[in-house]
């Protein structure tokens, strides 16, 4: 392996394991701009992110337990299919304007408080549908992760439920 990619892969699994999302974040993009397929790069970043992520909930408080359950029930099935289906297909989904329309929401909502009120409301209200949704998008695109902090935001209020 090639000691570049392994100094990418540290500097955002260090980065993932301080703020709980870094790795397929931050290291899809680089290592599509480094030339890697979209394949590649999910076989290549998706192994230890999923180690990080492990121990990171073996490790959490009994509070968070419940917050990760919810996600492994019903995100990870839908991101495992539409993960397979793009493995299968060869081609990643081109999901920016939906993503970049919920980030703008999400944005939105940090400066008002009704904004705010309304996506949490809209996000408990329908949980499950936005997890299966989360799901689908992330394993179709891998821009999964600024609807996690979305939620993770909207269902933890506290700054240290989110941490």
């Amino acid at each position: 392996m090639d000691i570049q990619l392994v100094i990418i892969i540290a500097i955002f699994s260090v980065i993932q394991s301080v703020f709980g999302m870094g790795l397929l974040l931050f290291g899809t993009p680089t290592l599509l701009l480094m030339g890697f397929s979209f394949s590649e790069v999910l076989s290549i970043l998706l192994p230890p992110s999923l180690a990080i992520s492990t121990i990171q909930f073996i490790k959490q408080k009994k509070y968070n337990k419940v917050f990760m359950v919810e996600l492994f029930k019903y995100c990870l099935p839908f991101l495992v299919l539409a993960l397979v289906w793009t493995f299968i297909k060869d081609k990643k989904m081109t999901l920016y304007l939906f993503v970049a329309s919920i980030l703008i929401v999400s944005a939105f909502s940090r400066m008002s408080q009704q904004v705010a009120n309304r996506l949490q409301n809209l996000i408990e209200k329908n949980t499950r549908g936005y997890l299966v949704l989360m799901g689908c998008v992330h394993g179709l695109s891998n821009m999964g992760g600024s609807l996690l902090s979305i939620y993770a935001v909207s269902m933890n209020q506290q700054k240290q439920a989110v941490l």
